[in-house]
């Protein structure tokens, strides 16, 4: 695990609900909370697949964004996003994922390389 972004908490009648990122060394999980119960994963950024992120800002009376395109083997996907508080929180975000993503791909090449090398 690499880092934790909370990217919103707000509450929704008496829930409390809490929406962050694990920043991990191959992908990224989104994960949401309602109160004390346990986590779920709502949606996987996977490195291998991402082509971008973007940070959206808030519309009025609304959220923040980070706006994610993940390219697969047969297709490109549509954007998706992750809700967040405040502009400056999906700005964060972005450049935390962007970062992992390139520390993921400079791995990738230097294992390749290595094996190249040795093989």
């Amino acid at each position: 695990l690499l880092d934790v972004e909370v990217c919103l908490e707000q509450f929704k009648g008496e829930d409390l609900i809490r929406q962050y990122v694990l920043i991990s060394t191959r992908q990224c999980y989104v994960c949401r909370q309602v109160n004390a119960e346990p986590s779920s994963v709502i949606f996987r950024i996977p490195y291998k697949y991402l082509r971008s992120v973007q940070p959206r800002p808030e519309l009025e009376n609304s959220l923040a964004s980070l706006e994610v395109i993940l390219d697969t083997d047969d297709k490109r996907t549509h954007p998706s996003h992750i809700w967040c508080g405040r502009f400056e929180v999906a700005r964060r975000l972005a450049e935390k994922t962007m970062r992992a993503k390139h520390e993921y791909d400079h791995s990738k090449r230097t294992l390749t390389a290595q094996e190249y090398e040795t093989g």
